[in-house]
This record gives structure tokens, sequence and C-alpha cells, in this order.
């Protein structure tokens, strides 16, 4: 066992390598070999799902070639989308999806009516079942998928759009739509992205968060309800470290693990059983511990450090520990305003919300779904019944269990997400200082080990004192 003055020097070297290396990008010390984070993306009527080894599959509707199989039939089970390897996110908008992979690439697939694949065409009828890469685009570190509209985030934190644009959602400073990826004017230093039905979001490494396109419900949280055409800052907000872009409302998680929301309250989407629009942010008090959010078209969900889901909003296919889980008679329920957990799940890492359906991904990598199911987008292998509690997707040709690879539960300190706190962590939270690489969600909260609300210097002192400590115990 080694003494605590032996291992001192060795913190030293640890911390001074940390911060000599600032110019040396992660890649080139994170080891060989590829692996993705698992992953689920709700899209209106069907599902995307990431594999650990970089493999994507679907299941659900298919009316746009949403299985990106090469077929356009009505409902698919959950099958391999081919052509695509090496893919390190997915996301879903409301018939097409988008991949980005691990070369900095997109693809995209499904409907195309508006220009939302990107590849420079459009038309009533346009869609395109198989993968095809996004021309001109290159080096992007984040994608997100609006309901009509498409967002890519590049490594040097521009915004580059593409999609329909009649709100303004692209945020060019005009409405019109483009169907070949453009930048968000005077847009820089962004972090994480997210699109709504009709607007769009970015958190910028600063902690602010901006919002551009539709807001008649206030949904942009500008303290307005005028629409714009450029980002304009959300008022009063900072700390941010995630956003979730429902259909006329938003989310935003911070740092201190918070949740935050505002516009349409229709639904009792944005937590607050006292208003129907609300221009500003707001605290949804009942959440504390929040590590992840995610916005469905009029139902929100929450993901707590200790692995419980908490959902609210409409509850027409969705019920809290419902006795009747099938809601095959069920009359509509109210929508239920008060965040309540999902009492059937635990040890949960990753959540999704579609239009009206949601799902959640365990530790052990099993996908669990519930809410509407007219188009299998639940993975039961059936379109017959909505389930009202969480059901286990099925695995392909309906044997066993859909297993996405295992997922580390949330961990302070480990900002790599790997589920163990060492080195990497420490030049993971280096390069979010230096801005390389910002840290955003799960991964920046549990970079804030001092619980300061902040990271700085003192959060890889943290680290590397628990480093320290962990080796002394030995």
């Amino acid at each position: 066992m080694k003494t605590k003055q032996q291992l001192k020097p060795l913190c030293i070297i640890i911390l001074a390598a940390a911060m000599a290396l600032a110019a040396m990008p992660m890649t080139s010390i994170a080891g060989e070999g590829f692996s993705a984070s698992p992953m689920i993306a709700g899209g209106a009527y069907h599902t995307v799902a990431l594999k650990a080894d970089g493999t994507v599959w679907a299941w659900g509707s298919n009316e746009h070639g949403q299985s990106g199989e090469g077929t356009a039939t009505g409902v698919n089970p959950l099958g391999h989308v081919p052509v695509l390897s090496g893919v390190t996110s997915v996301a879903a908008g409301y018939v097409y999806n988008i991949a980005l992979k691990q070369d900095g690439t997109v693809w995209t697939w499904g409907s195309n009516i508006y220009g939302q694949l990107g590849d420079g065409t459009s038309g009533e009828h346009s869609y395109r079942s198989a993968p095809g890469q996004v021309p001109g685009l290159s080096g992007v570190t984040a994608i997100a998928a609006g309901g009509w509209h498409a967002l890519a985030l590049k490594q040097d934190g521009t915004v580059w759009v593409w999609g329909l644009n009649n709100d303004g959602q692209l945020g060019t400073g005009n409405n019109m739509a483009s169907s070949s990826p453009v930048q968000v004017p005077g847009l820089y230093g962004v972090a994480a992205i997210a699109g709504g039905d009709h607007h769009s979001l970015a958190l910028k490494q600063d902690g602010t968060m901006w919002a551009w396109g539709a807001n008649n419900y206030g949904q942009l949280g500008d303290a307005t309800t005028l629409y714009r055409y450029s980002p304009v800052q959300v008022a009063g907000l900072s700390g941010v470290a995630d956003l979730a872009a429902g259909s006329q409302y938003t989310l935003a998680l911070k740092l201190d693990g918070t949740v935050w929301a505002w516009g349409s309250n229709e639904n009792s989407q944005i937590g607050d059983s006292e208003t129907d629009i609300n221009s500003t942010p707001a605290q949804i008090q009942e959440l504390s511990n929040i590590t992840a959010i995610a916005a469905g078209e009029y139902h929100a969900l929450a993901l707590s450090q200790d692995g419980t889901v908490w959902l609210w909003g409409d509850q027409e296919f969705h019920t809290v520990s419902a006795p009747h889980g099938d809601m095959a008679h069920n009359p509509k329920p109210l929508p239920e305003y008060k965040p309540e957990p999902v009492a059937e799940l635990s040890a949960i890492t990753d959540i999704s919300a579609g239009s009206e359906h949601s799902l959640a991904l365990k530790q052990d990598g099993t996908v669990w779904a519930w809410g509407r199911n007219y188009e299998g987008q639940l993975g039961s292998g059936e379109t017959a019944r909505h389930r009202g509690s969480p059901q286990l997707v099925l695995g392909e040709n309906g044997a066993d269990f859909l297993n996405l690879g295992a997922n580390p539960p949330f961990l302070k300190g480990d900002a790599t997400r790997d589920g163990k706190i060492n080195i990497q962590d420490i030049l993971a939270i280096r390069d979010h200082i230096f801005g390389t690489k910002p840290l955003t969600g799960a991964a920046l909260i549990a970079a804030d080990i001092t619980g300061a609300n902040k990271i700085d210097i003192q959060s890889i002192l943290s680290v590397r004192d628990y480093i320290f400590n962990s080796g002394a115990s030995e």
C-alpha cells in the first residue's frame, strides 16, 4: 500500500500534466478502440437507439423511411439501420432522423418535405429511406432535431441549421427555408443545441442560453411573445448545463440540478398550476438533483442523480403508476402539473420524450418505453395497446429484449461519464475550462465535484484529491 507522502508527487505530476497539455486533444490519450455512449431518441411516432458498438437501431412508424433500412412501409419492428457505423449520437425529428459519426460527419434519413435532410433537395413527397451524408458539413460535435428543421454544432462553437423556417427557427434573420446547412449569424461559443417544433435553442460556454423562432407562447423566454428571426438571450438565466425544447415550451437544467421552464402551460408542461403562459423562466420547485431533461410535445421528463425518472404534463397516453397499464379502455386523464416519479423505473441513465411516448435507458442497457403506441413506437411487438407504465422494448425479431450496452450511473467527479474517476476526468475538466471541449448536461454537473455551481481549478484539485485518497486506501 502506498502512503500519502509517496503519492503526493504523483498527484502534483497529474495536475501539472493536466494544465501543461491544454493543447492536446482528448482523443490522443483516451486509448484505442471505439465505444459510443448508448442513447435513445423519440420522434413523433418512431424511436431511434444507439448501441455501445456505434450501430443504430429504429422501430415504429416508417411511412417516410424513418427506419432507415431502405423501405417506406407503414410500421416497422425493431431493425438495424444499415450503412451507419461509428455513430456517437442520434436525434429524432417529427418524421426524420439525424446521426453524428465519430469522424464529425452528419447523416440523415426520413421525410424531406422541407429540406430537413440537408442534402440540397426538398419536396412534398420527398423522403430518403436510407441514411445519406449531409454534404459540406464536417467537424460537427453535436446534433439536434426540431420538428421539421435540424441543427448541428461545430467544434469551433458555431451553429449550422437547415429545413423549415416559417417562424424563423433557423435563426438566419429571415423566414426562408434552406435545404442545405447555413450558419446562424452572430452566434459563437456554443456548447449545446436543441430544437423544438418551431423554435431553437443554444447554450453558450458561459452558461447563458439563447433562443429564436416561434414565440407565441413565450417559449423563447425573453419576456415577450414576439417571434425572433435571430437569437436572443433568455432573460435572467445563467449557469445552465443543458436544455430541451418541446412543442411550444422550453426546459433548462442548471448546474445546481434545478429545472426551469417557460412557454405554453396548456397541458401543465411547465410544471405550474397557476398560469397558461409564462414568457420568462420559472423554477419547477418539485425537482432537485436532476442530471437530464427531455421535452415531448406536451409532456416532460427529468432524470435524478439517483436514477429515478420524473414525469409531468399531458397524460393522455401516460399515467404515473397507472393501475391499468395497457390503457385500452381508460378515459383521458387530466394533465399533471406537478412532477411525479415513475414508480416502475430505477437505475436509469438516459431519457427521451417523443411526441406522445417516453423512453428510459437502464444501467444494464435495457430500454423501457411507455405512452402512445398506435405506430409501434414502444417496440412491444404490437400497435393496438398504449402503455401507461414502462415496458421492456423487445429485441430483433421479437426475441428477448433490446440491449444497447451497459451505461454507468451518475457519479460526481466522473466528467467523462465512464463510471470511474481518473486522470481522464481531470483532462476533461481542463478542456472545459480552456474552452477546447465544453462539457454539458450530466457530464458538466458531474464535473462540479465541489458543489460550488462552477467549474474551475478547484474542480480539478478536488478530482485530484479523490484520486489521491482512493489510491491511499488501496
